[in-house]
């Protein structure tokens, strides 16, 4: 399973400013209901694996069924994008709030809603 877990603050006694530039960036509050979620940042251009995608969707099954697990990478960079598509959009709301904001490995996960027609038509560079 994904060894994901949640970062923590920096110490109490960080000056301001220290404290400031290490405490996380605020995480966009994600909808209640999504169909398609769209995870990034979980591994670096190149990357991505079956390996992955199982991991993925071993997680994600934890909060309802999974009908499918798409890698893409975006752009020059190759960065990783990973769409999970779920049977109901109230559990990939909940996999949304679970996932957005945690770590796995040493990188910080995006979790954000992706547009059902743009995934359904294969536009995953959005």
């Amino acid at each position: 399973p994904l060894s994901l877990y949640r970062g923590t603050p920096p110490p109490r006694s960080a000056p301001p400013a220290v404290a400031a530039a290490a405490a996380p960036l605020a995480l966009a509050s994600l909808p209640a209901n999504i169909k398609v979620l769209m995870l990034e940042n979980l591994v670096g251009p190149g990357e991505a694996d079956e390996d992955l995608a199982e991991e993925v969707k071993e997680e994600c099954a934890r909060f309802g069924k999974v009908l499918k697990i798409k890698m893409h990478e975006v752009g020059k960079e190759k960065n990783v994008r990973v769409f999970v598509k779920f049977s109901e959009a109230s559990a990939g709301g909940k996999a949304g709030a679970a996932l957005n904001g945690r770590w796995f490995g040493k990188r910080k996960v995006r979790a954000t809603s992706y547009d059902v027609d743009a995934f359904r038509a294969g536009e995953l560079e959005q």
